[in-house]
C-alpha cells in the first residue's frame, strides 16, 4: 500500500512540474489536461488513504 501511495506522490510531483512548464510556454490546452490528471491522482490518493484508514 505504501508503495502505491509513494508512486502516486511521485507522479503528482512530476505532473506539477509539467504544469509549471506548460504555464511558462503558455500552453493552455496542455495546462487543462495536466490539471485533469492532477485531479485524478488526488482522487486516487484520497481513495487509497480512505481504504488504509
Amino acid at each position: 500500500m505504501k508503495n502505491q501511495l509513494q508512486e502516486i506522490k511521485d507522479k503528482y510531483r512530476l505532473k506539477q512540474e509539467e504544469y509549471k512548464e506548460a504555464v511558462e510556454r503558455h500552453e493552455f490546452l496542455e495546462q487543462i489536461r495536466i490539471k485533469e490528471e492532477l485531479e485524478s491522482l488526488r482522487v486516487e490518493w484520497n481513495q487509497l488513504m480512505k481504504n488504509t484508514g
